[in-house]
């Protein structure tokens, strides 16, 4: 995954953190819940096994930590984001 380039995700969309031959790691834009509220969905695949889970963040929100890797908001709306993975 290259960091410092501007990624854009619509709702259901998705980009790869860590992508392995047996382990992957992805992160889906999942919208807006509400209207301070949005949500990316963390898929997490080892071989046949999966785990997902929603992780919440305010509107405000301009950058957060996703295992180790630190994400910088530059917008979002309930369509879509747009951010920078440093």
């Amino acid at each position: 995954m290259q960091t410092m380039q501007e990624i854009n995700l619509q709702v259901g969309e998705e980009v790869f953190l860590k992508k392995g031959m047996i382990t992957q790691v992805r992160l889906v834009y999942a919208g807006m819940p509400g209207p301070d509220t949005f949500s990316m969905a963390l898929i997490q695949t080892q071989g046949n096994n999966s785990q997902a889970f929603n992780l919440y963040w305010s509107r405000n929100t301009r950058q957060f930590r996703v295992l180790n890797r630190e994400i910088s908001v530059v917008d979002v709306s309930a369509q879509a984001i747009r951010f920078m993975i440093l």
